[in-house]
C-alpha cells in the first residue's frame, strides 16, 4: 500500500487492517513510470552486512572492489547477483519465500501529517 486511499485515520494493527496487494500472477499496466507494472521485475531492497560493502545507492550496496560477497535472494535463498530488482516473483513464489518484507508507506492521512511534522 503505497497511499492512504482516502483512510483518515490510521488503524489500531496495520498488519490486521490492511491484508490487500496485487496478484503478482496477473500484469497491472500503468502509463505512469512511478506505477509501472511489476509483472516481470519488481524493486527489492537489500539486507546487508555494511562492513563488507563501501558504499550504497537508494536501497542496495554498491559491489565492493576488494570483496566477493555471498549474496542470496529471499525467496529460494538461491545465490544471486547484486541488483535491485527481482526477476518473475509469482504468488507460488510468495507463498514460499524465506524473508518477505512489505513495505506500508502512507497509511492514513493522520499517518501522513505526522510523517510530515516528525520527519527531517
Amino acid at each position: 500500500m503505497m497511499s492512504c486511499n482516502g483512510s483518515n485515520k490510521s488503524p489500531k494493527n496495520l498488519l490486521m487492517t490492511n491484508v490487500y496487494r496485487w496478484d503478482h500472477d496477473k500484469k497491472h499496466p500503468n502509463n505512469i513510470p512511478k506505477f509501472r507494472c511489476r509483472f516481470d521485475q519488481i524493486e527489492v531492497k537489500c539486507i546487508f552486512k555494511t562492513a563488507s560493502f563501501e558504499d550504497l545507492i537508494d536501497h542496495h550496496p554498491l559491489q565492493p572492489s576488494n570483496v566477493k560477497p555471498i549474496i542470496v535472494d529471499s525467496i529460494k535463498n538461491e545465490p544471486s547477483s547484486l541488483t535491485p530488482f527481482f526477476e518473475n516473483l509469482r504468488e507460488k513464489s510468495i507463498k514460499e519465500g524465506i524473508l518477505l518484507c512489505y513495505h506500508y508507506r502512507i497509511i492514513s492521512i493522520e499517518n501522513c501529517i505526522s510523517k510530515l511534522n516528525t520527519n527531517k
